[in-house]
């Protein structure tokens, strides 16, 4: 990125900021690019050193972006007095993504109501925040992610959807919880909360115990548990009728208890597709559509025999922990696996890390 281009003040197109310490690389180099339009992602800000260049940065005169984007480059303490005052962006803003952030909470205009095209959140590697923000208040958020925000040991719906505010996420359609790997409890969902919720992803929090009564979500069509190994049972009420796909992996005891006959079956015998530690206990639905945009993670107890790449561009850009690739014998592995990736037409390279055998 060249310097000085903050003097391009009519320019429209800035995907990426990276923001230095040198002059003519600072963040108040966006000060006067008030034509900037679509999507911005700032990377590097721990190089924001005072509170007033985050202000200076005036994003909230940026009323033509719709997606912004922050990402530190290590976690800081400073961090959380940066992102305060670097925001408010304009109330237009459609998507927000938060990555690497270091404060120990999440800025306060984050959740306000005044946001009313806030459609799509993601907070990712906030490791030390030990509270979510009040997101619940936002009026048209469709799809919300959390990735390992290691500090959260509880959700609590009173607290995530505001006091008192029992119709919370009243757009919600989806919701990723993903790497809270301190995360013991979901508590306090009421009646009226998500009323839109169709899909409800819970990865890789092994901590967790306990699940709110998912009984409420009456839109939910889509659950998927996996890598929650302390999660024993299900909510005592059990699913929503309309629930049509349920995959439940990497969760032994939950597993046990949610087979033919076991503890939990009657509660999800309704549910036409069911897919229990990777083996399929009801429905026609193959797994290669069942999770179809799904993440897959340390697939360890399913052995893969073929493989067929149908979305090159979309393909997930890390595959690890792929310990029972066969490594040679039908199909794409008959060459090595990385060549055989390798010779695909991706756009996206795809990273292999850790295959064993």
């Amino acid at each position: 990125m060249p310097p000085g281009v903050g003097k391009l003040t009519k320019l429209e197109t800035l995907t990426t900021f990276i923001v230095g310490v040198e002059e003519g690389f600072r963040i108040q180099e966006l000060k006067d690019l008030d034509e900037l339009r679509g999507s911005l992602a700032l990377s590097n800000l721990d190089n924001v050193r005072e509170e007033s260049e985050a202000t200076d940065a005036r994003l909230n005169f940026k009323k033509f972006l719709r997606k912004v984007e922050f990402q530190w480059s290590r976690l800081e303490s400073k961090a959380e007095k940066t992102l305060e005052k670097l925001l408010p962006p304009h109330q237009f803003l459609t998507e927000l993504k938060i990555l690497y952030y270091g404060g120990a909470k999440f800025p306060s205009w984050l959740g306000m109501s005044k946001f009313s095209s806030l459609a799509t959140i993601s907070l990712t590697n906030c490791r030390k925040c030990t509270q979510l923000p009040t997101l619940g208040k936002l009026p048209w958020l469709k799809s919300l992610k959390l990735e390992e925000l290691h500090a959260i040991e509880e959700i609590n719906h009173d607290v995530f959807c505001g006091h008192g505010e029992f119709e919370g996420f009243p757009k919600l359609e989806s919701l990723e919880i993903d790497g809270m790997r301190r995360l013991e409890r979901w508590t306090g969902m009421v009646e009226g909360q998500m009323p839109l919720l169709r899909r409800l992803i819970i990865i890789d929090c092994p901590s967790l115990t306990i699940l709110p009564e998912l009984l409420y979500l009456h839109s939910l069509q889509h659950l998927k548990i996996s890598l929650c190994s302390k999660l024993l049972s299900l909510p005592e009420e059990g699913l929503p009728k309309l629930v049509q796909l349920l995959i439940i992996m990497e969760c032994p005891e939950l597993e046990n208890r949610c087979k033919m006959g076991g503890y939990n079956w009657h509660k999800i015998e309704h549910i036409p597709n069911i897919w229990i530690g990777y083996r399929r206990i009801s429905g026609t639905k193959p797994l290669e559509q069942c999770i179809a945009g799904y993440k897959l993670r340390r697939l360890n107890s399913y052995i893969i025999q073929t493989m067929m790449i149908m979305d090159g561009e979309n393909i997930l850009r890390k595959t690890y922990l792929c310990q029972n690739f066969p490594g040679g014998t039908t199909g794409a592995f008959r060459e090595p696996l990385k060549d055989a990736l390798q010779g695909s037409m991706f756009n996206n390279w795809t990273m292999i890390q850790t295959c064993l055998g």
